[in-house]
């Protein structure tokens, strides 16, 4: 397995509340330049949220999809139960049958989540679960690939993160509001 002590050593140290960080992108273009092939193949492969079913060989990976899919199923179930709703046909259950809400607690981290205040705290605290969930699995890995794509799925939360802003809530909030308004007035004209 190959270990890459200067990539990592240049990279900038990440925290959840890091404001200034690179892009995914461009961390992808600096493992292009001294990983091995396969290596940037499999962080080229690396998804924030897995695909229906999707499993990896690398454990670490592996645990993190697991991990993602067992919240968005516990998410999806307590929000049915609370609308009355069938969610199955909305579940992501991987390969093995397994649904992943054995994995880190998430059925918890879910009805935590759906109990905050309002749904930009609820959010929030599903995003600092995620890197929490990131610092375990980066635990024993600190040159290797699973170093490598940890830090991938932590610049995609802080990402993320920075599409949360008030400015960005707003702009969209008058935007709808604008579309029900006019809609509303539409119809009104039509009487």
């Amino acid at each position: 397995m190959s270990q890459y002590y200067y990539l990592v050593a240049t990279l900038p140290f990440l925290q959840y509340e890091t404001e200034e960080f690179i892009s995914s992108d461009e961390f992808l273009e600096r493992c292009a330049e001294q990983c091995t092939a396969s290596d940037v193949a499999v962080l080229n492969s690396v998804r924030y949220v897995p695909e229906h079913a999707e499993t990896s060989p690398i454990a670490v990976l592996n645990t993190w999809y697991m991990f993602e899919r067992g919240l968005r199923n516990a998410l999806a179930r307590l929000r049915g139960a609370s609308l009355s709703e069938d969610v199955e046909k909305y579940l992501r259950i991987a390969d093995n049958g397994g649904d992943g809400t054995h994995v880190g607690g998430v059925e918890e981290l879910a009805r935590n989540a759906l109990a905050e205040t309002s749904p930009l705290r609820g959010e929030q605290a599903l995003q600092r679960a995620r890197w929490d969930m990131l610092d375990n699995l980066e635990a024993g890995h600190h040159f290797d690939l699973e170093k490598l794509i940890v830090y991938l799925l932590k610049l995609r939360v802080l990402e993320r993160n920075r599409k949360f802003n008030r400015e960005d809530g707003m702009r969209v909030f008058e935007e709808t509001y604008d579309k029900i308004t006019d809609s509303f007035f539409d119809e009104d004209s039509d009487d």
